[in-house]
């Protein structure tokens, strides 16, 4: 469903939440690979440094209180961790609560990040630990941060 076609009034809306600064590198790891520039990643420091001034680069890796703006506080967000029993759990929860009844979970549905991948996370990753960010970069995830924290401490993970 396309955002614009949601009505905000009537419709009841989940997604999943994830640690904000994970998301950001993750999303910035597919736009990098979905714009072919994984040499640029490791080998061009300018680009590299670009990568520590920005805080996102598209949607995957933008703050999710500037996707939805003022629609955020109406989604139910779930928390997302590495182990997905959490989300499935919640899901299941949310579902039943909405009078939906159940679908089995297939868990070949699940599945691991390929090497590669995993390798561009963790350069984009230390590029975040290894510098100084400007004060803006981080702080453009705050409320993120902040709903993150909250939904963790709710399902005391």
């Amino acid at each position: 469903m396309l955002y614009e076609d949601i009505d905000w009034d009537q419709d009841v809306v989940f997604s999943y939440i994830m640690d904000p600064i994970k998301r950001r590198h993750k999303g910035l790891g597919e736009y990098i690979v979905a714009n072919n520039l994984q040499a640029k990643l490791f080998n061009d420091p300018e680009f590299r440094k670009i990568l520590t001034h920005v805080p996102y680069l598209d949607e995957h890796s933008a703050s999710l209180h500037c996707l939805y703006k003022g629609a955020v506080d109406k989604i139910h967000w779930m928390y997302l961790d590495e182990d997905h029993s959490v989300g499935i759990d919640q899901t299941e929860k949310f579902l039943q609560n909405q009078g939906h009844p159940l679908i089995p979970w297939d868990p070949g549905h699940i599945h691991t990040t390929e090497n590669y991948l995993l390798d561009i996370y963790q350069e984009i990753k230390s590029l975040w630990e290894s510098c100084e960010l400007p004060w803006y970069v981080d702080a453009y995830f705050d409320q993120d941060k902040q709903l993150f924290s909250a939904l963790k401490n709710a399902n005391k993970v």
